[in-house]
């Protein structure tokens, strides 16, 4: 019996073993190849010696080690951990420095990443490779001009590690990224905001032009006269304009991107994106008028009506608040729900004391990847290293 016990703990002792070899097996991952290793064939032949071109320059300038991975898919793993392993079994970067830099572009994930070597770290900061992938990768791939993307990205690396001047951000990163699409919601109520917006901006200048006719019509007609002097109208021209948050990027619809980013001159992207804010509010406080108004109508109790208003007021800042911070409208309208219906059923059953016109409450309201690399290199551009410092950073597109 004894012998039978022994004999199946060294059958799971060693089925435990051959697990982890399988998992820590190197061949699990692309083996290097050069500076650029491609898996997929993403890159031309004139594309791909350009940018190896350029890392092994570095490398033999320098001895810092860039290498760019390009592969479908990272699999089961997230950017963050394929990245640290890829790190850590190619051996990036000079024994003892660590002077090693690692992008891998995952094209089928849509993810990316730049993972920096400890001896980089202090060069080459979070920060600095966030503005690398948001400057010169993202924008490109949202076009499809992947080769030009790793390109600049690359060449941003390099004048770090080299402390040169950085190239400049081209103005694809203002290019319109939606596709046209079947109109929905969102264009509906864009088209309201952006409407009553010129309409509130058309009814400003007819009413300055019949108060102030020559006045007037020197002032505006000046803007106009400065404004095509210097290619505002010109629609093959960038207007200047980034929005800087993905909502506006990526979900405004087409047709609302095009006016912002090439139809409007640049000063008056400006202006209205503004006048849309005032507007906005103009309609959303109209509506929660016209709701009280409605339920000031219909509900006869007072108690009622006391509890209410203010919830549904507190509501509709908690909503705004809510999906600002989460970017979530499901979150939004659950977390709106819970509060306000707490808030009403709270001052009508009399726990909660609402003040002069309005509800109140009595109740109180990067993972750094490890990197330490010891595995053989699989390629003879190992420099010795592969310690990751876990610094860097990671993208979508």
């Amino acid at each position: 019996m004894n012998q039978l016990i022994r004999k199946r703990f060294f059958i799971m002792i060693m089925s435990w073993c051959l697990s982890l070899s399988v998992q820590a097996n190197p061949s699990n991952y692309p083996v290097m190849d050069e500076g650029v290793t491609d898996t997929i064939s993403l890159l031309s032949p004139g594309e791909y010696n350009l940018i190896n071109d350029k890392i092994m320059d570095l490398e033999h300038e320098t001895g810092a080690q860039i290498a760019v991975l390009i592969v479908p898919t990272t699999g089961r793993e997230s950017i963050e951990q394929f990245a640290s392993q890829i790190f850590a079994q190619w051996q990036l970067g000079r024994k003892g420095i660590d002077d090693g830099v690692l992008l891998i572009v995952a094209l089928n994930d849509r993810t990316m990443r730049i993972e920096v070597g400890y001896g980089l770290e202090g060069q080459i900061t979070d920060l600095f490779t966030s503005q690398v992938i948001q400057n010169y990768l993202i924008p490109y791939f949202r076009a499809e001009q992947y080769a030009k993307g790793i390109e600049l990205a690359v060449d941003a690396l390099i004048a770090k590690v080299k402390q040169e001047e950085l190239p400049p951000i081209d103005q694809m990163s203002l290019i319109v990224t939606k596709q046209t699409e079947s109109i929905g919601l969102l264009d509906i109520v864009a088209g309201l905001v952006i409407g009553g917006s010129l309409l509130l901006w058309l009814s400003i200048i007819v009413k300055t032009l019949k108060r102030f006719p020559l006045r007037a019509g020197l002032f505006w007609g000046g803007i106009i006269a400065l404004t095509a002097y210097f290619g505002g109208f010109d629609l093959t021209t960038w207007n200047g304009l980034t929005f800087g948050e993905d909502f506006l990027r990526n979900d405004l619809p087409r047709w609302v991107q095009l006016l912002f980013l090439q139809i409007f001159p640049a000063w008056f992207s400006v202006v209205m994106i503004f006048t849309c804010f005032v507007v906005s509010v103009f309609y959303i406080l109209g509506f929660f008028a016209g709701v009280l108004m409605i339920l000031d109508r219909w509900i006869k109790s007072e108690k009622l009506k006391k509890a209410l208003f203010p919830g549904i007021i507190f509501g509709s800042i908690v909503y705004l608040f809510s999906y600002f911070s989460t970017g979530s409208l499901g979150a939004a309208v659950s977390i709106t729900t819970v509060i306000t219906l707490f808030i009403i059923i709270g001052i009508y059953k009399g726990f909660i004391k609402p003040t002069t016109g309005s509800g109140s409450s009595r109740s109180g309201g990067s993972s750094r990847s490890g990197g330490g690399g010891s595995s053989r290199s699989s390629s003879s551009r190992s420099g010795g290293g592969g310690r990751s410092g876990g610094g860097g950073a990671s993208g979508r597109w």
